[in-house]
């Protein structure tokens, strides 16, 4: 397994998820491997967020949403 694979989850804000988006986006072609490693990053800090309950039910809807959305990024995929 990768590195990346065993990086300890984490508690993540709404907030922190949402700056962590935008910068996903605005680096996403200039870096496309990059960019799919932290949106993956992302989507999991924020299921472990939601799985701890380390956050309010609005907050649990919210960041739910955002999650899903991650996978409608324009971001470049390279096939092989």
């Amino acid at each position: 397994m990768s590195q990346r694979q065993h990086r300890q989850r984490r508690v993540v804000t709404l907030k922190e998820a949402s700056v962590r988006a935008a910068f996903i986006c605005r680096i996403g072609d200039d870096a496309p491997e990059a960019s799919h490693g932290m949106e993956d990053d992302l989507y999991l800090d924020i299921l472990y967020t939601i799985s701890v309950w380390a956050c309010s039910p609005l907050e649990a809807t919210e960041l739910s949403k955002l999650a899903m959305r991650l996978d409608k990024f324009e971001l470049t995929r390279w096939y092989s």
